[in-house]
């Protein structure tokens, strides 16, 4: 078997045509192999592709073909994309695994995050007396709804509230 280097989807069904090829398979076994349902790689690699081929019937059609991925840097490409890739800041990266952080590295978190939190234009904050006048009107229009015998909402339904 020669190995294939794949650089789009094009190379990736060539690449498949051609293990099928070297191994001499019909697609009808073949899909019978890997359970796919009749002329369904007709669909995917046939001349006429009908449907394009989704992450779990690659996984499985590899499986079905005795394949493997193999992923390797590609120094040419890199050097051509090492300008443009930006280091990523170490503090906001999401970890996929809670750690606990020393109490310094907790320090300096909070403090940025305080500090961005108090960062809100005063045009945007709310007073005291704006507060209480929304929260008045609320009231008002809960007992209208009460006064002119409207049907209690579902939730107080099940809350069992008038």
């Amino acid at each position: 078997m020669t190995t294939a280097t794949i650089h789009d989807y094009d190379g990736l069904i060539a690449a498949l045509r051609a293990r099928i090829d070297e191994i001499g398979v019909s697609y009808d076994d073949l899909e019978t192999l890997c359970g796919f349902t009749r002329g369904h790689l007709s669909k995917i690699l046939g001349p006429v592709r009908v449907k394009n081929i989704g992450l779990q019937t690659l996984l499985i059609l590899i499986g079905g073909l005795a394949l493997r991925f193999r992923l390797e840097p590609d120094l040419e490409a890199a050097q051509a994309m090492a300008h443009r890739w930006e280091r990523r800041d170490e503090l906001r990266r999401r970890l996929g695994i809670r750690k606990r952080f020393s109490p310094e590295v907790r320090a300096k978190i909070m403090s940025e995050i305080g500090r961005i939190g108090g960062a809100v234009p005063k045009r945007f904050r709310m007073t005291d007396k704006q507060r209480s006048r929304i929260a008045k009107r609320n009231i008002r229009k809960r007992w209208e709804k009460r006064r002119n015998g409207s049907p209690p909402s579902v939730k107080s339904q099940y809350l069992g509230m008038p």
